[in-house]
């Protein structure tokens, strides 16, 4: 599974990803497919239409990402995002208040959509 290019596990129940190791995610309660390596080459990740709250480190920091489409979940925030390949990131109806000051760490970005969210801040 380490040449995945793309991912996509949307319209499930899914509330947590692959094993994260800062433990904020729980493999035994997703029903996700786990993984104790991240995969090194994915360019898109979609996890659309589930009951995600956050991602784990590993998705946040992959190097290889283009594309996150995180639509449709209950993501609360996205501290520690820096995909420097990532070009886009979709995240339109989560419950976001803000969007991370660790944008610049995505110097590629090219479209961001974040509708629908509970955003309270400058964006």
């Amino acid at each position: 599974l380490k040449n995945l290019v793309r991912i996509n596990v949307s319209d499930n129940q899914l509330t947590a990803l692959f094993p994260s190791s800062n433990n904020q995610s729980s493999s035994s309660s997703s029903g996700a497919a786990g993984t104790d390596v991240w995969f090194p080459h994915l360019k898109e990740l979609i996890v659309a239409r589930n009951q995600l709250t956050h991602l784990p480190r590993e998705v946040l920091a992959s190097p290889s990402l283009e594309l996150i489409d995180a639509n449709n979940n209950r993501l609360q925030n996205l501290s520690g995002l820096a995909c420097p390949n990532l070009l886009k990131l979709l995240v339109n109806n989560n419950a976001l208040t803000e969007l991370p000051a660790q944008l610049s760490r995505c110097p590629k970005l090219q479209v961001i959509e974040c509708q629908k969210n509970q955003l309270n801040s400058n964006v």
